[in-house]
């Protein structure tokens, strides 16, 4: 038995198929993801180990609960959805979706609403309270949560928004690894990163500013998160290359 999380793969040769039979351990539940290095390779330790006993040990629900149970946790995180939305958020079959959410409805456990625009039916907590406003300020990463979703993130912010890193360059419309401002309720503004590590500074190869918004509103907090993202990757800088509608506003502040 290791005394330490196994890599995924320890050196070139034969790392795809130590890859693969670790990863189908893994898919079986015997063997859990204990930690990532910073190039992404996964390290593997026996789940007892890892997981605490409390989960580790629980009842294994059946799968009709288990379920209705993820539907009931992804509508409280996104408060809102269609039986799709809701389905998406932890890749479930759309067609059972809609069946176990028609008898969580019933049962009084989720709310049917109506949201203009949308084709039913819509899905809400019940007594969701909408807040005058919400305080964000945060670049999203094409994979967090609120963009994964591409028809909702249509649905929602009126943005067609695509990963661009496998599309030839000269075809892009906003860069390579493009993330999205989310200023309080809107998408505002695209910007294009780069971390140069050999000479630490985290460059803003392009920005873009969405319909609808302010440049003088969105610069200010943009600048402040761009700031924040430099720290956190260890950059000591942040480098604005003037590409893109919003690149000279934010250049002058960065």
């Amino acid at each position: 038995m290791p005394s330490s999380p196994t890599p995924a793969a320890a050196s070139p040769r034969g790392a795809a198929g130590r890859w693969a039979a670790l990863d189908d351990h893994h898919l079986r539940g015997d063997l859990a993801i204990a930690w990532r290095d910073d190039r992404m390779t996964a390290y593997f330790d026996l789940p007892e180990r890892v997981i605490p006993s409390v989960w580790l040990d629980a009842p294994v629900p059946a799968p009709e609960e288990a379920e209705r149970a993820l539907l009931l946790r992804a509508l409280e995180a996104v408060g809102v959805g269609t039986a799709a939305d809701l389905a998406d958020h932890h890749r479930q079959h759309v067609p059972t979706a809609r069946r176990h959410l028609a008898a969580l409805a019933a049962a009084g456990l989720v709310e049917q609403v109506d949201v203009e625009g949308w084709r039913g039916p819509v899905y809400a907590v019940p007594g969701l309270v909408v807040p005058r406003g919400i305080g964000a300020a945060t670049l999203l990463n094409p994979f967090d949560p609120v963009m994964w979703n591409r028809p909702r993130v249509a649905r929602m912010f009126d943005l067609d928004y695509t990963v661009e890193i496998y599309v030839p360059a000269d075809k892009r419309r906003w860069g390579y690894y493009v993330l999205p401002f989310l200023l309080g309720d809107r998408l505002v503004a695209l910007v294009d990163l780069k971390h140069d590590r050999k000479v630490g500074v985290l460059r803003v190869a392009a920005a873009h500013l969405l319909p609808g918004a302010d440049a003088d509103t969105v610069v200010p907090p943009l600048v402040d998160e761009l700031h924040t993202w430099a720290t956190w990757v260890g950059a000591d800088e942040v480098e604005v290359v003037r590409r893109g509608d919003l690149a000279t506003a934010l250049s002058s502040r960065v």
